[in-house]
């Protein structure tokens, strides 16, 4: 007959028309062989040896199994014959398909077309499969309104087939075999299909990483109307997976999935809605789409809504309903509502104030991993909030979110080391936290750090470093950096003596209540150092500072007074100042006591 064109193509013929059977006897298959293809086209005899050797023990194994079970044994077998037998893909594939055939598995007939134009395509081609040919001649339609219908429930049930098969090698760990027969039903126009694929090109798993070919099928799936398609459509333009961002088609994408209830679209599309992604901010209907996702019990949707709530931006400031929707939200165990929950605890927003209550949802959200709330638990154990003092448990927890690189607790935990608390002191250990936390911009970081380079603690002593980190967080608006960068610049430190600039450092400190700084500034109009001298305002700032305890500045409001200096003279003011500082040590508040004494 000689109308295959090659050995492997011979099998598979010989298994449908023949039997099975055929195949387990080496000697029945050389008989049949001839009528399929010409002894020329044999090829690869090793190939014909190891089939005829193998295949009875493969097809009693499948024949014992479930449906398709039986079918992932074949397909693992027929791979094997690409592999190890450099038989083409197209090949092994014929025969993959007869051997399903043959042990059970129905598999319809690809699309027909009228008689003629098959006859001519046959032609073309020059044979017809042996798969199909007694089926195309049955079932050739002589309308062809008619043809089209079932040349879409054809390929409809192929590729679900298809998809069986993917599936089961996918939950067998053959990720690539599951790729490949996704990939055949997503060319088949199948929208799961197409999704799933789209799914594997995403991650680069079973076929190469190509976030261009995973746009491309999950497009495909959404405008057949797939919403899970739609979502990771919208999800790609947004920005995933290297993609340029389109907020435009995002959006648009979006909006299809919410319309069908999709409730993670719901909640992305408000986010996108809320930071004016698409067409620009629409308060309103971020709030909607908010509220549609989270009534669906989407945690994120529900975290999302109370946020809009607490913070107010978007809708009128509702403490109670972000409690509301943070407690559902932090129920179903999403970090980010627990910490939040427990903010609303822990300052009473909302809810009746209860550090005990705050410290249980701190802990919730801390073993998610939450960095904030790793931080703001160790708070707790630091100063007792909520829970029983203990600095041990407050550095284990500082430690969890500094090494997920949280500036703030890479600041706490500086402080332990550098001080001792919860851990054996060790100021190298406090530098090494503090340049992490200064490194990410945290202000008070930056200037511990200064202060370690100035004194040498921790680390060589550097006035240049002391100079360059206290400005770092000067800048930001510091004040014990303005006030440590207002000294350097008095005493020419690390810098140039500027009495001018290190008054407007003070001041600016001042004016936040440094005590330290209000002094200080104090003292530069006093002597008129880099200010025009004034002893009414140097006793203003020495007021200040000593309304806060400050014992320096106590002292010499004591002296403003006992002299009169920009002050009215009062000896028992000068007296009640000096007591003040002398109380705290003040060695020249303590003569000055006992001079009145006498």
């Amino acid at each position: 007959m000689g109308r295959c064109e090659n050995f492997t193509e011979a099998l598979a013929a010989i298994a449908v028309e023949a039997g099975l059977e055929v195949l387990l006897d080496g000697e029945r298959l050389d008989a049949f062989l001839p009528d399929f293809i010409p002894k020329a086209k044999i090829e690869r005899n090793i190939l014909k040896n190891a089939f005829a050797l193998e295949i009875p023990e493969k097809i009693a194994a499948a024949k014992s199994e479930p449906e398709f079970e039986r079918i992932i044994i074949i397909t693992r077998y027929v791979k094997s014959l690409e592999v190890n037998y450099a038989v083409s893909k197209r090949h092994s594939e014929t025969t993959l398909w007869a051997l399903a055939e043959a042990l059970g598995w129905e598999k319809r007939p690809p699309p027909e077309a009228p008689p003629e134009q098959a006859a001519d395509a046959g032609a073309a081609q020059g044979r017809i499969s042996p798969l199909y040919q007694t089926a195309e001649l049955q079932t050739a339609q002589s309308s062809m309104a008619a043809q089209t219908g079932q040349q879409i429930a054809g390929q409809s049930v192929e590729a679900e087939n298809m998809c069986k098969i993917a599936e089961k090698l996918f939950e067998s760990g053959d990720y690539e075999g599951s790729a490949h027969w996704y990939q055949k039903a997503a060319e088949l126009g199948y929208a799961e299909a197409q999704c799933e694929f789209a799914l594997f090109c995403e991650n680069g798993q079973g076929t190469e990483k190509d976030p261009e070919q995973a746009l491309y099928w999950y497009t495909k799936a959404a405008e057949q109307g797939l919403v899970e398609a739609q979502f990771q459509t919208g999800w790609c333009y947004r920005g995933s997976q290297d993609m340029t961002p389109d907020s435009e088609q995002a959006v648009y994408w979006f909006t299809k999935a919410a319309e069908q209830g999709h409730a993670f679209a719901q909640t992305v599309l408000s986010l996108s809605l809320y930071e004016g992604k698409g067409d620009g901010r629409d308060m309103e209907q971020a709030v909607y789409w908010g509220h549609k996702g989270a009534e669906q019990g989407n945690a994120f949707a529900q975290a999302l809504l109370g946020n809009y709530y607490y913070y107010g931006s978007i809708v009128e400031r509702d403490e109670e309903q972000a409690v509301y929707w943070y407690t559902k939200s932090a129920e179903q165990g999403d970090a980010q509502a627990q910490r939040q929950l427990g903010n609303c605890y822990f300052n009473g927003e909302g809810v009746e104030q209860d550090a005990e209550q705050a410290v249980y949802w701190y802990t919730k959200a801390a073993e998610h991993g939450n960095a904030e709330a790793q931080l703001k638990l160790g708070n707790c154990y630091d100063y007792g909030k909520g829970v029983e003092r203990d600095a041990e448990q407050a550095v284990y927890w500082y430690t969890k979110a500094a090494e997920q690189n949280h500036a703030g607790s890479q600041l706490a935990l500086g402080q332990c080391y550098q001080y001792g608390i919860g851990v054996e002191q060790n100021a190298e250990w406090a530098v090494y936290w503090y340049a992490k936390a200064a490194e990410q911009g945290n202000a008070k970081a930056q200037c511990n750090l200064g202060v370690c380079y100035f004194n040498g603690e921790g680390v060589e002593q550097d006035t240049e470093l002391a100079v360059y980190w206290n400005t770092k967080a000067a800048d930001q608006g510091d004040a014990r950096a303005q006030c440590n960068l207002g000294d350097y610049y008095y005493f020419g430190n690390g810098v140039e003596q500027d009495y001018a600039y290190a008054a407007s450092l003070y001041g600016k400190a001042a004016e936040q209540r440094d005590a330290e700084a209000q002094h200080n500034l104090g003292v530069c109009y006093r002597f008129g150092e880099g200010v025009e001298q004034d002893y009414e305002i140097a006793v203003y700032w020495y007021g200040k500072a000593a309304e806060q305890g400050y014992s320096e500045s106590q002292f010499n409001l004591g002296i403003c007074y006992e002299n009169g200096t920009g002050v009215q003279e009062d000896e028992r003011q000068a007296l009640q100042w000096f007591l003040k500082s002398a109380a705290q040590g003040h060695e020249k508040a303590i003569n000055a006591v006992k001079r009145y004494k006498r």
